[in-house]
């Protein structure tokens, strides 16, 4: 099994979060699958919370706060983490566009049976 991989914290608000969110699972002795027990989630799903490729959401964030005993610190940031300076449909796809290798598009230009 890997070990945990390396968090940079100053890369974004999310993986900053991500970050706060290992560090207080891991003050409280839990590993990942067991939060997820509590949280009724996968422990691949706080894995994807903790790396910052997935948002917490403010269900979850109230129920990180309740489980690990950090008063409002994840139901306050949550919000913070999630604004953007896009439009809220458009925010996720601009998140994946930046960490993109390459970007591809389809355009067919022959339409079969017309010929």
């Amino acid at each position: 099994m890997p070990g945990p991989k390396d968090l940079d914290p100053s890369s974004s608000p999310r993986t900053l979060l991500g970050a706060e969110l290992r560090h207080a699972r891991e003050k409280s002795g839990l590993s990942q699958e067991e939060l997820g027990a509590r949280l009724f989630v996968s422990g691949s799903f706080i894995g994807q919370l903790e790396s910052g490729t997935r948002r917490i959401q403010p269900e979850y964030a109230r129920l990180l706060d309740d489980v690990l005993g950090t008063e409002d610190f994840f139901r306050r940031n949550c919000g913070v983490s999630a604004k953007s300076s896009y439009p809220t449909h458009f925010a996720e796809a601009v998140e994946a566009e930046s960490r993109a290798v390459s970007i591809k598009q389809y355009t067919p230009t022959l339409i079969p049976g017309l010929l």
